[in-house]
């Protein structure tokens, strides 16, 4: 299954992109060619939603796994990599346009599912797993998403491998035992004597390449389990190298907002 929009009047002008809210029809693309006949000609999505109303919270199903590429991999990259995949690879409206200097391969890849999926969660950790691996754009983790047409099908697929659905309750059950497990051991080899993590302490001798606000929030939040007030963190963060890892200045009151944040 698809969905696609007959308004074919705004396509090219974002700002219209609200005509796009409502008025979905699903049609039953399964194969790869009908998928790439959809994807070319229509504003389409890889999810169904209920009475054709765009809205994550109307998601019906899934047979598709629909991805963006914005930069970093190059187009004949990725005809090698998916090439196992049955899929649908198309150029987008913005393919090797130049965008602040710099032209970048710009192309839509669709996957197909190993079976139909039915819960909007399995489907955006899925997504979320693909675009990670393969640098692709966030937003597509959106179980909303729409997709402009594609401006040529480079590639159709027919016969190949699929992709496996990501089972969500399993994926909170696992990401659960391990800040368990992790507390456990802060509790049993740093709060009773306060000790600094190897991590944090390099980072406090050394600096960092990281972004201080980043930084300073996962500090702060480790520090706090060790058994370290608000007022402790701080004054270490800032007597730190920390401060200094970035020539921009770093003030104690951005450095306490940071910690309170994460202490929350």
């Amino acid at each position: 299954m698809f969905m696609f929009h007959e308004n074919r009047d705004c396509i090219g002008h974002e700002k219209k992109y609200g005509v796009y809210a409502k008025n979905w029809r699903g049609i039953n693309a399964s194969s790869a060619p009908e998928v790439a006949k959809i994807v070319s000609t229509y504003v389409a999505s890889n999810c169904l939603w209920a009475n054709g109303v765009r809205l994550k919270k109307n998601f019906r199903l899934a047979e598709w796994l629909g991805l963006d590429i914005d930069d970093g991999m190059k187009l004949d990259d990725a005809l090698g990599i998916f090439e196992p995949f049955l899929h649908v690879i198309g150029t987008t409206r913005s393919h090797q346009k130049e965008k602040k200097g710099v032209t970048c391969d710009r192309f839509r890849i669709f996957l197909k599912l190993n079976e139909r999926c039915t819960n909007k969660n399995d489907l955006e950790l899925t997504a979320s797993k693909w675009i990670k691996s393969h640098g692709a754009d966030p937003s597509c983790v959106d179980a909303a998403r729409m997709f402009m047409p594609c401006k040529e099908i480079i590639s159709v697929k027919f016969h190949g491998k699929t992709v496996p659905i990501e089972d969500s309750v399993e994926h909170e059950k696992r990401c659960r035992e391990f800040a368990e497990r992790k507390a456990r051991q802060y509790k049993q080899f740093y709060r009773d004597v306060k000790a600094i993590p190897g991590w944090i302490d390099s980072v406090l001798k050394f600096g960092t390449n990281d972004s201080r606000n980043s930084i300073t929030y996962r500090i702060a939040k480790d520090l706090s389990k060790t058994g370290y007030t608000q007022e402790e963190i701080i004054s270490m963060i800032m007597s730190s190298q920390v401060p200094l890892s970035n020539s921009a200045e770093f003030s104690e009151a951005e450095c306490r907002k940071t910690v309170q944040s994460a202490l929350r």
